[in-house]
Order: C-alpha cells, then sequence, then structure tokens
C-alpha cells in the first residue's frame, strides 16, 4: 500500500512564508549595501562607473543563481535519510 504526499500543516506553512520573506528582505538589503558602496569602490579603485556596473552585475547573477539549490535544499526533509541496501 502506499500512501500519497504529506500535506504541510498549517505551522509549516507559516514558517515556510517567514522564511522566504525575510531572505526576500535579506537578498533585496544585501544588493542595496552593494549599491550604496558603489561610488566608494569607484573612488577607491579609480575605476569607470561602467568598469564597476559588471560587478554588481556579477554579485545579483551569482545571488540569483544560488536562489535555485537554496530552494531546493529548503524542500528536503531534514535530517535526511539515505535508504541503505
Amino acid at each position: 500500500m502506499t500512501s500519497g504526499p504529506r500535506v504541510a500543516t498549517r505551522n509549516e506553512r507559516s514558517m515556510a512564508l517567514a522564511i522566504v520573506c525575510l531572505m526576500s528582505f535579506i537578498s533585496t538589503l544585501d544588493i542595496t549595501v552593494v549599491l550604496v558602496a558603489f561610488d566608494d569602490m569607484r573612488k577607491s579603485f579609480d575605476a569607470s562607473a561602467a568598469s564597476l556596473s559588471w560587478v554588481i552585475t556579477a554579485y545579483t547573477i551569482v545571488a540569483a543563481a544560488l536562489l535555485v539549490p537554496s530552494g531546493r535544499s529548503a524542500g528536503t526533509p531534514w535530517p535526511l535519510t539515505f535508504a541503505t541496501t
């Protein structure tokens, strides 16, 4: 006999929503800090705004790329259980 997928409880759904909101806020705050420091970085490294825009672009791409594995690991039941044969 097989059972269907486990349905998350209300408490688990609320916790997941709170974590998603918190991570969204932290991500936005993180990129904002880089943008605020942009002018100081430009002056310190004596670089043009065009060359430093690559820093912000790369930083944003890396942050976005890490969202997929982070979301995948969040969907994994913890602690992980492995089948041994």
